[in-house]
């Protein structure tokens, strides 16, 4: 029976993940307050616009991070698994 890899945690992922969350939160928060709302069809195009920094933050930075988070701790549990 072939024994699973080991599952490395690393402390700092908890923290990413609510920086990740905090700077989403922000971004939305910005586009309401200062940019003056979100809007995925309205006549003011400025609005339709603010949508996409938010799509921006989630897309890029959050599903990014957590793809990058998940290949890291992936290889450094098959590395640690080869010795």
């Amino acid at each position: 029976m072939a024994t699973p890899p080991p599952v490395v945690r690393f402390p700092m992922i908890a923290l990413l993940r609510v920086i990740g969350l905090m700077v989403a939160a922000l971004v939305i928060i910005w586009g309401f307050h200062f940019r003056g709302g979100l809007a995925l069809s309205s006549d003011d195009k400025a609005l339709i616009f603010n949508v996409h920094p938010v799509l921006l933050v989630i897309g890029l930075v959050l599903l990014n991070g957590e793809g990058n988070l998940y290949f890291i701790n992936r290889n450094v549990a098959f590395q640690l698994s080869m010795f």
